[in-house]
């Protein structure tokens, strides 16, 4: 096999790899619900409900047992036999579950803190979402269908929404997938997704090292390791 052949075979590999730790998909097969395709471990960040504590702004808190929903990004708690998501979320400084800080921001939901100054901040956020919906060829009607129609958020417990979605039988095959998003914050906390552009706007003090930094390194801003390489740059006097 010619060199150039192999090189382009390498980097077919790693492309693909990259791809699968990037993205995992999940089919719920037409008229199976979605509760016999995702197991807890897939719904929630922790194998198990910990001790977490709510930090609000006006200086009170609260504890119980805590998760990460990665369907709706939010933070659910244990109420008696209930699974509920805590409510009135922008009123807290921070959600605290073992030795994992989340900061919530509306439109965003909460994030996973990676590493935090002063100066700035950098987060992560796991999340499974609805990308589309497929007619099986057998069916009347054939089409698919973009992400922006359907409700993507699944919920558990026993609330009103609490396992409807779980339990919902569709006449198509719904795929889900399952990506990690990061983020970057200043000193007012206000989150954005990591790409060149934004960053450089987010810390205009920090401009000419970004330029630089950028100029002779190609980041991969699907890189956790790369990006807390980035931010130690932001972060560094």
């Amino acid at each position: 096999m010619k060199p150039c052949t192999i090189l382009l075979a390498v980097l077919i590999i790693c492309q693909l790899a990259m791809a699968q730790q990037e993205d995992q998909k999940y089919i719920v097969k037409q008229g199976t619900r979605p509760r016999d395709t995702f197991s807890f471990s897939d719904i929630y960040l922790y194998p198990a409900f910990n001790a977490g504590k709510v930090s609000f702004k006006n200086g009170t808190s609260g504890a119980g047992k805590m998760n990460y929903n990665r369907f709706t990004s939010e933070i659910d708690f244990i109420k008696g036999t209930d699974t509920l998501a805590l409510a009135d979320a922008e009123t807290m400084k921070n959600v605290v579950i073992g030795k994992d800080v989340f900061y919530y921001q509306k439109g965003i939901g909460f994030v996973q803190i990676v590493a935090e100054t002063p100066y700035a901040v950098f987060a992560r956020q796991e999340n499974i979402s609805l990308v589309d919906r497929r007619r099986q060829p057998n069916r009347a009607t054939s089409s698919n269908t973009s992400n922006g129609t359907y409700n993507n958020q699944i919920t558990t417990g026993a609330g009103v929404a609490s396992g409807l979605a779980l339990n919902m039988r569709e006449e198509v095959d719904m795929i889900y997938r399952k990506k990690t998003e990061y983020y970057f914050a200043n000193v007012k906390a206000r989150f954005v997704k990591a790409d060149k552009k934004s960053i450089v706007k987010l810390y205009p003090e920090k401009k000419d090292a970004l330029t630089v930094y950028f100029t002779e390194h190609e980041v991969d801003f699907h890189s956790q390791e790369a990006l807390q390489k980035l931010f130690n740059i932001i972060t560094s006097q």
